[in-house]
């Protein structure tokens, strides 16, 4: 594991210049939760070299995520620009979502929609009982993600139901990135002076509705598009709002957002075990969402690149590809690690490319996922509108 300390060691150094002791109690919490795949501190020592008891070990890690000089936007800022350093043409991905902890926490966060999961790039906790917050808590967030974003790449945002606002839609305009948000289904519109409900617009599975720049929502957000659809083999039609113009491939985008029940999944049941962990407190767990994000970076890369270089089948047994990027490159590097060797390729690149191999355990979810792709697979009657009628 040395080449991963010396890549995001030397990253942090370079750009920051912080406490070495800071840097190398955070490299060894990284690599523990990698080899762990849990969040308890005791579990990350079995795979430090510090050579002390195990009490001093966790104290060690406590004190680190207790230390209030560690701001995890400014670490976790040049961990990714380092990532996205070769990305290109491709679009970003963006989805804004919440998270319960314990009851008692929420976890409010804009991830990056890669490879089928979602990577945290700015986050906060609130200490707040409830998973609904306003635009005014997480705002800040939108700025802090633009800041590191490559230069002159779209953007499309994607939100649920929950986080339909006017200052959310002004602000993304103001950053002029497109964006794809889901309203709930008992919502009533504005077009040119006519109030219409959704429920009474006539949609059956199969059939789409697309009334491209005709909705105005007041204060400035006029000209608003709706794309409603019923996807085949869909429980419910889907009603997404977007800044530019309607059409099929909105649904597309949107289903990219279901990447985050992925990830919340890799982190709690089938990865890192976070609702296990016992620490408490806003900036303790903001810390640990630091080591998080940065893990989940690592394992992504790490399981493209044994994808990309023919190494597949050493960790994943399926006939076909079933294991996800990240979960073959947790299995890569406990691998590495177990057998003593540095096999572990510490690129912590983010490549712009589509998958390379599709994931998927089963045949039929293969067939699914592809489906999803492909607007025409969803949707047999597609009709254009001006305003609502």
């Amino acid at each position: 594991m040395s080449a991963l300390n010396h890549t995001i060691g030397r990253v942090l150094m370079q750009r920051l210049s912080p406490d070495p002791r800071n840097v190398a109690t955070f490299l060894a919490a990284v690599i523990g939760l990698l080899a762990s795949r849990n969040v308890c501190l005791p579990s990350w020592l079995s795979w430090t070299s510090w050579g002390i008891k195990a009490g001093s070990g966790v104290r060690r890690f406590a004190r680190w995520l207790g230390n209030s000089s560690i701001l995890p936007d400014v670490w976790f800022a040049p961990i990714f620009r380092y990532a996205m350093r070769d990305w290109t043409d491709m679009p970003i991905f963006l989805a804004l979502d919440t998270s319960m902890l314990y009851d008692r926490f929420c976890c409010v966060r804009i991830s990056m929609i890669y490879m089928n999961r979602a990577i945290p790039v700015a986050w906060l906790v609130l200490e707040h009982k409830s998973s609904t917050v306003k635009y005014t808590q997480y705002g800040h967030l939108l700025d802090r993600v633009e800041a590191l974003l490559p230069r002159d790449v779209e953007v499309i945002f994607l939100a649920d139901r929950g986080f339909v606002s006017k200052e959310l839609m002004r602000h993304l305009q103001k950053l002029r990135w497109s964006w794809r948000i889901r309203i709930k289904s008992n919502q009533k519109l504005l077009s040119r002076g006519q109030i219409v409900a959704l429920k009474t617009l006539p949609l059956t599975p199969g059939k789409v509705l697309l009334f491209s720049r005709s909705i105005d929502f007041g204060q400035g957000l006029r000209g608003i598009s709706l794309s409603a659809g019923w996807a085949k083999g869909s429980s419910e039609p889907w009603y997404v709002l977007s800044g530019d113009a309607a059409s099929t491939e909105v649904f597309i985008d949107y289903a990219r957002r279901f990447g985050i029940e992925e990830s919340f999944r890799d982190e709690k049941s089938g990865g890192f075990d976070l609702e296990e962990s016992r620490i408490r407190g806003v900036e303790k767990l903001e810390r640990l969402i630091l080591v998080i994000a940065t893990a989940s970076i690592v394992a992504v890369s790490e399981g493209l690149s044994v994808s990309l270089l023919g190494k597949r089948e050493q960790v994943d047994p399926h006939w076909r590809q079933g294991l996800s990027y990240f979960q073959m490159g947790l299995r890569w590097i406990l691998s590495c690690v177990i057998q003593g060797v540095e096999k572990v390729f510490a690129h912590c690149l983010l490549r712009s490319s589509n998958n390379p191999i599709p994931v998927a355990p089963t045949e039929k979810e293969s067939r699914r996922r592809y489906k999803m792709k492909n607007p025409q697979t969803l949707f047999k009657d597609v009709q254009f509108f001006g305003p609502l009628t």
